[in-house]
Protein backbone atom coordinates (compact mmCIF):
# COMPACT_ATOMS: atom_id res chain seq x y z
CA UNK A 1 0.00 0.00 0.00
CA UNK A 2 3.04 2.35 1.14
CA UNK A 3 4.52 1.74 -2.41
CA UNK A 4 1.20 2.55 -4.26
CA UNK A 5 1.20 5.44 -2.62
CA UNK A 6 4.40 6.50 -3.56
CA UNK A 7 4.09 5.61 -6.62
CA UNK A 8 0.82 7.63 -7.34
CA UNK A 9 2.44 10.95 -5.52
CA UNK A 10 5.88 10.48 -7.58
CA UNK A 11 4.54 9.47 -11.10
CA UNK A 12 0.86 11.31 -10.72
CA UNK A 13 0.60 13.78 -8.46
CA UNK A 14 3.89 15.56 -8.81
CA UNK A 15 3.71 16.09 -12.11
CA UNK A 16 0.68 17.28 -11.99
CA UNK A 17 1.00 19.58 -8.99
CA UNK A 18 4.57 21.02 -11.34
CA UNK A 19 2.62 21.33 -14.65
CA UNK A 20 -0.02 23.60 -12.49
CA UNK A 21 2.40 25.67 -11.17
CA UNK A 22 4.11 26.28 -14.21
CA UNK A 23 1.10 27.55 -15.75
CA UNK A 24 -0.01 29.44 -13.21
CA UNK A 25 3.58 31.51 -12.80
CA UNK A 26 3.48 31.54 -16.83
CA UNK A 27 0.06 33.24 -16.84
CA UNK A 28 0.93 35.39 -13.73
CA UNK A 29 3.91 36.51 -15.78
CA UNK A 30 2.21 36.95 -19.29
CA UNK A 31 -0.49 38.92 -17.58
CA UNK A 32 2.13 41.78 -16.68
CA UNK A 33 3.54 41.83 -19.90
CA UNK A 34 0.49 43.76 -20.63
CA UNK A 35 -0.58 41.31 -23.50
CA UNK A 36 -3.13 43.50 -24.60
CA UNK A 37 -0.98 46.33 -25.83
CA UNK A 38 1.35 44.00 -27.42
CA UNK A 39 -1.43 42.00 -29.00
CA UNK A 40 -3.14 45.25 -30.24
CA UNK A 41 0.55 46.52 -31.53
CA UNK A 42 0.93 43.16 -33.54
CA UNK A 43 -2.61 43.17 -34.53
CA UNK A 44 -2.18 46.68 -35.85
CA UNK A 45 0.60 46.32 -37.88
CA UNK A 46 -0.49 42.69 -39.08
CA UNK A 47 -4.06 44.51 -40.51
CA UNK A 48 -1.24 46.89 -43.08
CA UNK A 49 0.78 43.44 -43.44
CA UNK A 50 -1.40 41.03 -44.18
CA UNK A 51 -2.64 42.00 -47.83
CA UNK A 52 1.25 42.41 -48.88
CA UNK A 53 2.36 39.31 -47.38
CA UNK A 54 -0.75 37.78 -49.17
CA UNK A 55 0.20 39.22 -52.61
CA UNK A 56 4.18 38.44 -52.44
CA UNK A 57 2.45 34.46 -51.37
CA UNK A 58 -0.05 34.53 -54.48
CA UNK A 59 3.02 35.67 -56.49
CA UNK A 60 5.35 32.99 -55.35
CA UNK A 61 2.08 29.90 -55.94
CA UNK A 62 1.61 31.64 -59.14
CA UNK A 63 4.90 31.24 -60.51
CA UNK A 64 5.70 27.62 -59.43
CA UNK A 65 2.33 26.83 -60.55
CA UNK A 66 0.84 28.57 -61.97
CA UNK A 67 -2.48 28.00 -64.66
CA UNK A 68 -6.61 28.00 -62.87
CA UNK A 69 -6.20 25.21 -60.55
CA UNK A 70 -3.44 26.49 -58.78
CA UNK A 71 -5.28 29.96 -58.76
CA UNK A 72 -8.90 28.23 -57.56
CA UNK A 73 -6.65 26.28 -54.95
CA UNK A 74 -5.03 29.43 -53.51
CA UNK A 75 -8.40 30.86 -52.50
CA UNK A 76 -9.51 28.01 -51.51
CA UNK A 77 -6.98 27.46 -49.21
CA UNK A 78 -7.21 31.04 -48.16
CA UNK A 79 -10.45 30.61 -47.24
CA UNK A 80 -9.67 27.49 -45.41
CA UNK A 81 -7.39 29.23 -43.33
CA UNK A 82 -8.99 32.58 -42.63
CA UNK A 83 -12.39 32.20 -43.43
CA UNK A 84 -14.81 33.26 -46.26
CA UNK A 85 -15.10 37.06 -45.12
CA UNK A 86 -11.40 37.64 -44.24
CA UNK A 87 -10.11 35.91 -47.41
CA UNK A 88 -12.55 37.63 -49.77
CA UNK A 89 -11.01 41.12 -48.33
CA UNK A 90 -7.52 39.60 -49.40
CA UNK A 91 -8.71 38.40 -52.56
CA UNK A 92 -10.06 42.00 -53.33
CA UNK A 93 -6.98 43.78 -52.56
CA UNK A 94 -5.37 41.32 -54.44
CA UNK A 95 -7.42 42.04 -57.33
CA UNK A 96 -6.59 45.94 -57.22
CA UNK A 97 -3.18 45.16 -57.50
CA UNK A 98 -0.81 45.36 -60.13
CA UNK A 99 2.84 46.17 -60.78
CA UNK A 100 2.63 45.81 -64.50
CA UNK A 101 5.31 48.30 -66.75
CA UNK A 102 5.08 49.68 -69.53
CA UNK A 103 6.64 53.03 -69.65
CA UNK A 104 9.54 54.73 -67.59
CA UNK A 105 7.54 56.31 -65.58
CA UNK A 106 4.81 53.04 -64.75
CA UNK A 107 8.71 50.99 -64.25
CA UNK A 108 9.35 53.64 -61.69
CA UNK A 109 5.87 53.52 -60.04
CA UNK A 110 6.05 49.76 -59.79
CA UNK A 111 9.43 49.93 -58.26
CA UNK A 112 8.20 52.13 -55.31
CA UNK A 113 5.18 49.96 -54.97
CA UNK A 114 7.22 47.47 -54.62
CA UNK A 115 9.22 48.53 -52.42
CA UNK A 116 6.16 49.93 -50.26
CA UNK A 117 5.01 46.52 -50.41
CA UNK A 118 7.82 44.56 -48.87
CA UNK A 119 8.24 47.27 -46.49
CA UNK A 120 4.41 46.97 -45.53
CA UNK A 121 5.05 42.83 -45.70
CA UNK A 122 8.00 42.72 -43.34
CA UNK A 123 6.67 45.21 -41.02
CA UNK A 124 4.58 43.15 -39.40
CA UNK A 125 7.76 40.40 -39.04
CA UNK A 126 9.86 43.38 -37.37
CA UNK A 127 7.14 43.90 -34.51
CA UNK A 128 7.09 40.30 -33.74
CA UNK A 129 10.75 40.49 -33.04
CA UNK A 130 10.70 43.41 -30.89
CA UNK A 131 7.80 41.05 -28.92
CA UNK A 132 9.88 38.06 -28.58
CA UNK A 133 12.36 40.17 -27.71
CA UNK A 134 10.55 42.31 -24.96
CA UNK A 135 9.08 38.85 -23.69
CA UNK A 136 12.81 36.98 -23.48
CA UNK A 137 14.09 40.65 -21.63
CA UNK A 138 16.73 41.54 -24.36
CA UNK A 139 17.29 45.30 -24.18
CA UNK A 140 15.79 47.47 -26.69
CA UNK A 141 19.20 49.13 -26.89
CA UNK A 142 20.74 45.60 -28.35
CA UNK A 143 17.94 46.07 -31.27
CA UNK A 144 19.50 49.45 -32.50
CA UNK A 145 21.71 50.65 -34.83
CA UNK A 146 21.87 50.72 -38.92
CA UNK A 147 23.20 46.91 -39.14
CA UNK A 148 20.67 45.71 -36.53
CA UNK A 149 18.13 47.72 -38.50
CA UNK A 150 19.27 45.89 -41.99
CA UNK A 151 19.88 42.32 -40.78
CA UNK A 152 16.17 42.84 -38.92
CA UNK A 153 14.63 43.78 -42.08
CA UNK A 154 16.57 41.08 -43.82
CA UNK A 155 15.41 38.59 -41.63
CA UNK A 156 11.82 39.95 -41.81
CA UNK A 157 11.79 38.98 -45.52
CA UNK A 158 13.36 36.12 -45.13
CA UNK A 159 10.49 35.24 -42.75
CA UNK A 160 8.14 36.14 -45.54
CA UNK A 161 9.49 34.04 -48.05
CA UNK A 162 9.21 31.39 -46.09
CA UNK A 163 5.86 31.62 -44.97
CA UNK A 164 5.04 32.00 -49.19
CA UNK A 165 6.73 28.48 -49.20
CA UNK A 166 4.78 27.30 -46.18
CA UNK A 167 1.82 28.22 -47.73
CA UNK A 168 2.45 27.34 -51.05
CA UNK A 169 3.05 23.63 -49.75
CA UNK A 170 -0.16 24.27 -48.08
CA UNK A 171 -1.43 25.05 -51.74
CA UNK A 172 0.43 22.00 -53.23
CA UNK A 173 -1.05 19.47 -50.97
CA UNK A 174 -4.63 20.74 -51.16
CA UNK A 175 -4.17 20.42 -54.99
CA UNK A 176 -3.08 16.97 -54.77
CA UNK A 177 -5.53 15.94 -52.01
CA UNK A 178 -8.45 17.44 -54.74
CA UNK A 179 -6.91 15.00 -57.53
CA UNK A 180 -7.21 11.99 -55.17
CA UNK A 181 -10.44 12.78 -54.33
CA UNK A 182 -10.86 12.85 -57.79
CA UNK A 183 -9.33 9.60 -58.21
CA UNK A 184 -9.84 7.55 -55.02
CA UNK A 185 -12.98 8.71 -53.57
CA UNK A 186 -12.23 9.14 -50.29
CA UNK A 187 -13.07 12.37 -49.09
CA UNK A 188 -13.00 12.05 -45.65
CA UNK A 189 -9.66 10.59 -45.36
CA UNK A 190 -7.92 12.71 -47.65
CA UNK A 191 -8.96 15.76 -46.04
CA UNK A 192 -8.12 14.98 -42.64
CA UNK A 193 -4.57 14.16 -43.93
CA UNK A 194 -4.49 17.92 -45.29
CA UNK A 195 -5.67 18.94 -42.16
CA UNK A 196 -3.17 17.37 -40.48
CA UNK A 197 -0.74 18.57 -42.86
CA UNK A 198 -1.59 22.32 -42.59
CA UNK A 199 -1.68 21.94 -38.80
CA UNK A 200 1.88 20.21 -38.95
CA UNK A 201 3.22 23.47 -41.16
CA UNK A 202 1.54 25.90 -38.89
CA UNK A 203 3.26 24.04 -36.10
CA UNK A 204 6.84 24.54 -37.78
CA UNK A 205 5.83 27.99 -38.79
CA UNK A 206 5.71 29.45 -35.44
CA UNK A 207 8.48 27.29 -34.30
CA UNK A 208 10.27 28.64 -36.97
CA UNK A 209 9.21 32.19 -35.38
CA UNK A 210 10.23 31.29 -31.80
CA UNK A 211 13.96 29.85 -32.56
CA UNK A 212 14.83 32.48 -35.06
CA UNK A 213 13.42 35.71 -34.34
CA UNK A 214 14.40 36.67 -30.82
CA UNK A 215 17.88 37.78 -29.90
CA UNK A 216 18.64 34.97 -27.83
CA UNK A 217 20.37 31.65 -28.62
CA UNK A 218 17.60 28.92 -28.01
CA UNK A 219 17.45 25.52 -28.67
CA UNK A 220 15.12 23.33 -30.92
CA UNK A 221 13.92 21.34 -27.95
CA UNK A 222 12.47 24.45 -26.12
CA UNK A 223 10.51 25.29 -28.84
CA UNK A 224 8.03 22.73 -29.98
CA UNK A 225 6.00 22.15 -27.09
CA UNK A 226 5.05 25.75 -27.03
CA UNK A 227 4.64 26.11 -31.13
CA UNK A 228 2.37 23.04 -30.82
CA UNK A 229 0.50 24.56 -27.87
CA UNK A 230 0.49 27.96 -30.17
CA UNK A 231 -1.11 26.44 -32.97
CA UNK A 232 -3.47 24.07 -31.12
CA UNK A 233 -5.19 27.39 -29.16
CA UNK A 234 -5.03 29.63 -33.20
CA UNK A 235 -6.52 26.28 -34.75
CA UNK A 236 -9.67 26.00 -31.94
CA UNK A 237 -10.14 29.56 -31.66
CA UNK A 238 -10.12 30.65 -35.24
CA UNK A 239 -12.51 27.53 -36.11
CA UNK A 240 -14.79 28.95 -32.91
CA UNK A 241 -14.21 32.75 -34.69
CA UNK A 242 -15.56 31.73 -37.84
CA UNK A 243 -18.06 29.79 -36.59
CA UNK A 244 -19.24 32.82 -34.30
CA UNK A 245 -18.91 35.38 -37.65
CA UNK A 246 -21.11 32.57 -39.35
CA UNK A 247 -23.88 32.90 -36.94
CA UNK A 248 -23.76 36.20 -35.68
CA UNK A 249 -25.04 39.27 -37.47
CA UNK A 250 -21.12 41.04 -37.07
CA UNK A 251 -20.36 40.95 -40.64
CA UNK A 252 -24.08 41.89 -42.11
CA UNK A 253 -24.46 44.70 -39.81
CA UNK A 254 -21.68 46.78 -41.24
CA UNK A 255 -21.90 45.07 -44.28
CA UNK A 256 -19.46 44.31 -46.79
CA UNK A 257 -16.01 45.52 -46.63
CA UNK A 258 -16.67 47.30 -43.40
CA UNK A 259 -17.89 43.66 -41.60
CA UNK A 260 -15.06 41.95 -43.87
CA UNK A 261 -12.43 44.28 -42.19
CA UNK A 262 -14.19 43.73 -38.86
CA UNK A 263 -13.81 40.29 -38.41
CA UNK A 264 -10.46 40.51 -40.11
CA UNK A 265 -9.04 43.08 -36.99
CA UNK A 266 -10.78 40.38 -34.60
CA UNK A 267 -9.28 37.24 -36.20
CA UNK A 268 -5.43 39.34 -35.88
CA UNK A 269 -6.15 40.14 -32.51
CA UNK A 270 -7.31 37.04 -31.33
CA UNK A 271 -4.08 35.72 -32.75
CA UNK A 272 -1.90 37.96 -31.75
CA UNK A 273 -2.68 37.39 -28.45
CA UNK A 274 -2.18 33.37 -28.82
CA UNK A 275 0.92 34.36 -30.33
CA UNK A 276 2.21 36.14 -27.12
CA UNK A 277 1.10 33.62 -24.46
CA UNK A 278 2.68 30.53 -26.89
CA UNK A 279 5.77 32.94 -26.77
CA UNK A 280 5.71 33.37 -23.16
CA UNK A 281 4.91 30.04 -22.41
CA UNK A 282 8.07 28.74 -24.76
CA UNK A 283 10.42 31.29 -22.71
CA UNK A 284 8.53 30.12 -19.45
CA UNK A 285 9.66 26.57 -20.81
CA UNK A 286 12.94 26.46 -21.90
CA UNK A 287 13.88 29.24 -18.36
CA UNK A 288 12.55 26.21 -16.04
CA UNK A 289 13.19 23.05 -17.90
CA UNK A 290 15.02 23.89 -21.19
CA UNK A 291 18.11 24.91 -21.66
CA UNK A 292 17.69 28.28 -19.86
CA UNK A 293 16.81 26.01 -17.14
CA UNK A 294 20.65 26.66 -15.52
CA UNK A 295 20.69 30.64 -16.64
CA UNK A 296 17.88 32.68 -15.22
CA UNK A 297 17.54 35.78 -17.64
CA UNK A 298 19.30 38.72 -16.08
CA UNK A 299 16.99 41.50 -17.12
CA UNK A 300 12.97 41.99 -16.50
CA UNK A 301 10.74 42.16 -20.03
CA UNK A 302 10.89 45.93 -20.90
CA UNK A 303 7.44 47.30 -21.69
CA UNK A 304 6.80 49.57 -24.00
Amino acid sequence: MEQTRNFATHRIIAPLKTTYIFLRETIDEWSNLYPSRMAAALAFRGIFSLSPIMFIVATMVDVVLGGRVATAEFSATLEQILGPEIAGLIESSLASTSFGPSSTDHIIAALIGLGVTLWAATSLFNEVKLSLNTIWGVPYAMSRGIFNFIRNRLMALATVFGLGLLFLLIVIVNTVVSLLTTLLRLDALLQLGAALASFALLILLIALLFKLMPDVDIKWRDVWLGSIVTALMMTIGISLIGIYLSISSVGSAYGGTTGALLATLIWLYYSAHIFVFGAKFTQSYAVRFGSHAAKQPETAPQHG
